[in-house]
């Protein structure tokens, strides 16, 4: 699509895994292989890609739980935004990021948490005093990737794969969450999952999964049935034989 709208061949990479191309696990290894799987991607292309490394942003993220913002540092930053409540709703949402994930649902548009990303990647160390330098470190260390969590759970995708957990077995925060936020699908995460990327696509979007094939038959997932059926189409359904996908796992998926 790039192609035929003229840009150059060497510059499509880029511009797929910065405008295209947006990911967040809670695996910091799984955040590691799938920027290095798609540096090797962005080489293939371009064989002088990896030069410019220095300036590509790949959107893919490990979540990471919230810490404790200094007030000095709040007010600091009050000084260039206009609503400063987003530093505790961000911080309150991530505190166990970790643990809940993709399931986590910020409350304001990705344009919202946009506009803060830019003003803190705006700052200049160099720029700085000595004290205004810790508050900027500070906050890019900080706030900015919870910001960046935000925005990446707050956007509406045309397409969203996912390879979901599949656990019911909830510790005790788990299921407290599960039961406020995810009642009716809190049988098991992996059905949670799949409501959530439900809610992340545009308007005739898809969403892709890999899951356990349960959530067709048993009835602690007629709600989830219920649901998919009254609110999207399915467009392809593959239920394999046991293991078919994994040959060192016994899970039947679909």
């Amino acid at each position: 699509m790039y192609a035929e709208a003229g840009y150059r061949e060497r510059d499509i990479p880029q511009l797929i895994f910065e405008n295209n191309l947006f990911g967040i696990d809670i695996d910091k290894r799984a955040m590691q292989l799938a920027s290095f799987a798609l540096m090797m991607k962005g080489q293939q292309k371009n064989r002088r890609f990896l030069r410019r490394a220095d300036e590509l942003k790949l959107n893919i993220l490990e979540f990471v739980d919230s810490e404790e913002i200094s007030e000095e540092a709040v007010s600091f930053l009050n000084d260039y935004v206009e609503d400063i409540s987003v530093v505790e709703e961000v911080t309150v949402l991530f505190e166990n990021a970790k643990q809940f994930g993709s399931l986590l649902v910020p409350k304001q548009t990705a344009g919202y948490y946009q506009q803060y990303i830019e003003v803190m990647e705006s700052f200049d160390l160099e720029k700085a005093d000595l004290i205004n330098e810790a508050h900027i470190y500070e906050l890019q260390e900080k706030l900015l990737p919870l910001l960046k969590q935000a925005h990446i759970l707050a956007t509406k995708y045309e397409v969203v794969v996912m390879n979901p957990p599949y656990h019911n077995k909830y510790n005790p925060m788990l299921k407290k969450f599960m039961d406020k936020n995810y009642k009716e699908y809190k049988s098991d995460l992996y059905s949670a999952f799949i409501y959530r990327g439900s809610q992340m696509i545009k308007e005739n979007g898809f969403e892709g999964m890999m899951s356990p094939f349960t959530w067709m038959f048993i009835s602690s997932h007629t709600k989830l049935r219920e649901y998919l059926i009254d609110n999207h189409s399915i467009t392809s359904l593959i239920q394999p034989e046991y293991h078919a996908c994994y040959e060192i796992a016994h899970v039947p998926i679909c």
